[in-house]
């Protein structure tokens, strides 16, 4: 239970409530009431405070359950939701810092904004949109304007969808292009807006005539934070509207440096895995890692690289011979059926026709189009592949197949399979990615991450927490228990250092046994002079 700030010393106070003697005959119609299931029951008029006690305390006080209820209740589609603790206090924060103001880049006041860290799956899209209602209600703030920012539009579309579903007294508007977005801000439009931070960089030279807003009460919301704090687009976001207060929102721990601190402000509050982990809000994570081994020819391949490469500078050879083994090694067709049918035989023994259900994170669009194929002729596990499209190339032998497959599928197949992962048990069970739907995608019978892809940090968590979920299967045979990670990747350890960083991690078994060291297990490649001659002259001509 995590304490509430401002309550911490009434606990005297909570015992003379817990301790005050009931009416007897109330207590009587008390235990009527309870049909007898307490029969000479007793009051117990001297006990410990409990955090049941506390919880029901705190929540309990008029003014606050009177604000939960006028304030932080709202509609998620057709399901009525109250704020849970989190999110509540998150906002009160958010709403302390933008009272303050500071000296805007361009003249004038604007008011200070920060990073609200709030782990994935603790209801991060909800305190936006109760945010935004809070904003617009709220009679100090005369007509707020209120600008949501994503970097990918899988997530726009998510967010824009949820914000609609909410039934806030704004209208919800994307706008179509990036001259849209600033003509939306020229003039006053009092909508809305979700948009992609790219958009704000393909103005180019048509924004002459734009004069900058100094508008103080735009709020401009950072979905996935991390990931959208530098380049060109966010400081043209800055020319169009340089007095605007920036509230930044992400679910990834900020690793190694502070560019998003930096970039939006300092932390306003923080919700990290642990705590969600600890309120039972998200599941514990188990990692496991395996390794499909290669057979091939490896003494010819090593000759030929050998003849290219000879007459080349002892770096330039290390870096070709670099390249050759992450570029042979990573999209091998031989390689992938390898994993492949571990991931079958995997699945098939632990969760087929479970209603739980799994992703491969393919280290390619051709490695996923391979994975595809391979459970497409086993025909064991029902799979679908989640890619963007590839522009075609005859002489490019991976793109073809990648644009091949692609052009057999019928329309609406991605929407398609994806409602079938998440709505129907006997339906697609494991989804095939390379960096769809590793962030924001919100499956919760999601259970399984099979992870062929080098991923590092915030995308290595990011992907992670895709497992995490709370979930209540209605196979009651298999309930969700906990997210599992099995680790094909070449940096083993990059996942264990990022589940450390992520809070609680759970070994299926001793981690450092399971980690392999993928450089000494891969002896062989495979022939493929086209390959070794490509990034011979990628190397050559740097």
């Amino acid at each position: 239970m995590h304490k509430v700030s401002g309550y911490l010393n009434e606990d005297e106070e909570i015992k003379k409530i817990i301790n005050k003697k009931i009416d007897d005959a109330i207590y009587q119609n008390i235990l009527n009431d309870l049909n007898g299931a307490v029969k000479n029951h007793r009051q117990a008029l001297e006990r410990k405070i409990t955090d049941q006690d506390r919880g029901v305390y705190y929540l309990f006080q008029k003014e606050r359950l009177l604000d939960l209820e006028s304030n932080f209740v709202l509609y998620d589609g057709n399901v009525k939701k109250i704020m849970r603790y989190q999110q509540y206090f998150g906002i009160k924060k958010i709403f302390e810092r933008i009272k303050e103001f500071e000296d805007g880049p361009k003249g004038g006041q604007r008011r200070k904004g920060g990073v609200v860290w709030h782990t994935q799956g603790s209801g991060k899209s909800l305190t936006m949109v109760n945010l935004a209602k809070e904003l617009i209600e709220d009679k100090s703030i005369t007509n707020p304007r209120i600008i949501i920012v994503t970097d990918r539009i899988d997530l726009n579309k998510q967010i824009k969808d949820t914000f609609k579903a909410a039934g806030l007294k704004k209208e919800v508007y994307e706008p179509k292009s990036g001259i849209d977005v600033i003509n939306k801000i020229a003039q006053k439009d009092n909508r809305i807006l979700t948009t992609l931070v790219q958009r704000f960089d393909t103005v180019g030279n048509k924004d002459k005539k734009f004069e900058a807003d100094l508008d103080n009460n735009i709020f401009v919301f950072i979905d996935e934070a991390h990931r959208t704090q530098g380049g060109q687009a966010s400081l043209k976001m800055d020319k169009y509207i340089p007095n605007a207060c920036y509230i930044a929102f992400t679910g990834t721990p900020l690793l190694k440096d502070s560019k998003t601190e930096k970039r939006f402000g300092s932390f306003i509050d923080k919700y990290t895995i642990d705590d969600a982990l600890d309120d039972h809000v998200v599941l514990p994570l188990y990692y496991e890692g395996r390794y499909a081994g290669l057979k091939s020819d490896s003494e010819a391949i090593d000759r030929y690289v050998s003849r290219v490469i000879k007459d080349e500078s002892e770096e330039n050879q290390k870096e070709i011979q670099k390249r050759i083994k992450e570029k042979m090694i990573k999209d091998n067709p031989k390689r992938i059926a390898e994993i492949a049918y571990d991931i079958e035989s995997h699945f098939l023994e632990n969760f087929h026709n479970s209603g739980l259900k799994a992703q491969i994170v393919a280290p390619s669009q051709y490695s996923a189009t391979l994975f595809q194929k391979y459970f497409e002729e086993s025909g064991k596990i029902k799979t679908g592949v989640v890619i963007s499209g590839v522009k075609e190339d005859e002489a490019d032998n991976h793109k073809k197949t990648v644009s091949d497959y692609i052009k057999t599928l019928p329309s609406n197949y991605e929407k398609n399979i994806v409602e079938e992962f998440k709505k129907d048990d006997e339906g697609v069970e494991i989804l095939i990615v390379v960096d769809k739907l590793l962030t924001g995608f919100d499956a919760p019978r999601n259970t399984v991450l099979y992870l062929a892809k080098d991923l590092k940090n915030h995308n290595l968590l990011q992907a992670i927490a895709r497992v995490n979920r709370l979930y209540e299967n209605k196979n009651t045979e298999y309930p969700k228990t906990a997210g599992f990670v099995v680790d094909y990747s070449e940096n083993a350890e990059n996942l264990k250092d990022a589940m450390e960083l992520f809070g609680n991690i759970k070994d299926k078994k001793d981690v450092d046994s399971a980690l392999f060291n993928f450089d000494e297990k891969i002896d062989e490649l495979e022939k493929s002079y086209d390959t070794v001659f490509e990034i011979f002259k990628e190397v050559k001509n740097k």
